[in-house]
């Protein structure tokens, strides 16, 4: 039986429990018995056939159950108990309905073909299938999802403390400059939180994330003040009430490695406009208000230019009224070394966040 639960912070909780032990034994010291108990459809052969049995029978028993889990079906059927028998001995199992999983499901079909061995000295014992594949790698898959969720709040916490200009960078370098390793590992995980399937990611859809939010506001104080929504309301760039994909692909990059030298030095090509190695204001506004640049949302409200005056002057650290590289360049890393550094107080205590 499951027992779903909610939590006051919007966490779902799951609670599996065993139960109708009606009709079990337990085995004696002689190692099996001989009175068939069970439920036909899941009775090994060596209980159909009202042979002495042990507890293989319950290996089989599992085969029987995760394949009626996975396809709504039994891999065998019959009548009675005997029939069921003979379809048994004279049919070989199919698993093609399970090639609809991950990989053609190949993993699964060994897993369950393991199990389901007519001859009870061939079958898998409960410690092989613990070990098996298919058990290994969804478990891994787990703890990487885990991790995943603590990267990105993380990396969304990182990207909601930059400025308008550092996450219009910020933005272009996700959709030009990573690799397509990790673009198809957000998409993946975009796809993933996005349960409706609408292409877009709101507030509830992100509940999921605030138990990690809520263990790492235990490990990091920089993040005590955070909650999923505050984030969500400070990464919809558009003020729109959801993140589409550019913007959770922008938020939940890896910024510290996607903001190197050759990275900005592509970003700093695109603004100097005029190619003096100079960058002004009115060349700030015509890449950010005026035309429309891929990877880089331009804003629908037009901005004077004594904006971009002001954010010139912002980064201009000789006061000559325009941008270098190298202006430029320090400006963008420190921004992200001295955010990462705020939230990771504790190497120790943050270590989930590393």
């Amino acid at each position: 039986m499951l027992d779903v639960s909610e939590t006051a912070d919007g966490t779902t909780k799951f609670r599996a429990m065993l139960t109708d032990f009606g009709m079990s034994k337990a085995i004696p010291k002689s190692g099996t018995l001989d009175l068939p108990v069970g439920t036909p459809m899941f009775m090994a052969p060596e209980l159909l056939g009202k042979l002495s049995y042990n507890e293989n029978v319950d290996i089989w028993a599992l085969g029987v159950l995760v394949f009626n889990l996975l396809t709504s079906e039994y891999p065998w059927t019959a009548k009675n108990p005997s029939q069921l028998l003979r379809n048994i001995h004279r049919s070989k199992l199919n698993t093609s309905k399970l090639s609809v999983f991950e990989d053609g499901g190949e993993k699964v079909k060994a897993f369950i073909t393991k199990a389901l061995q007519i001859e009870p000295k061939k079958r898998a014992t409960a410690e092989e299938l613990l070990q098996d594949d298919w058990i290994t790698s969804n478990i891994a898959k787990a703890a990487t999802t885990k991790d995943q969720g603590y990267q990105i709040i993380h990396n969304f916490a990182l990207a909601s403390k930059l400025s308008t200009f550092q996450n219009n960078i910020l933005t272009y370098l996700s959709n030009m400059r990573i690799s397509e390793e990790e673009q198809n590992d957000l998409y993946e995980t975009f796809r993933q939180i996005d349960k409706n399937s609408d292409g877009f990611i709101d507030a509830s859809e992100l509940k999921h994330l605030s138990s990690i939010l809520g263990k790492m506001k235990q490990e990091c104080d920089i993040l005590k003040t955070l909650t999923v929504e505050g984030l969500l309301q400070s990464l919809d760039t558009n003020a729109d009430g959801r993140l589409s994909l550019d913007e959770f692909m922008k938020a939940a990059c890896n910024q510290s490695e996607i903001i190197n030298s050759e990275n900005l030095r592509v970003a700093y090509n695109l603004l100097d406009k005029n190619s003096d190695g100079k960058v002004n204001s009115t060349e700030l506004f015509q890449v950010f208000e005026s035309t429309s640049v891929k990877g880089i949302s331009a804003n629908k409200r037009q901005v004077v230019p004594k904006h971009w005056e002001n954010m010139i002057k912002e980064i201009d650290q000789n006061n000559d009224g325009m941008v270098s590289y190298e202006e430029f360049e320090f400006y963008m890393k420190q921004a992200i070394e001295q955010t990462k550094e705020s939230l990771v107080l504790d190497s120790h205590a943050c270590s989930h966040v590393n």
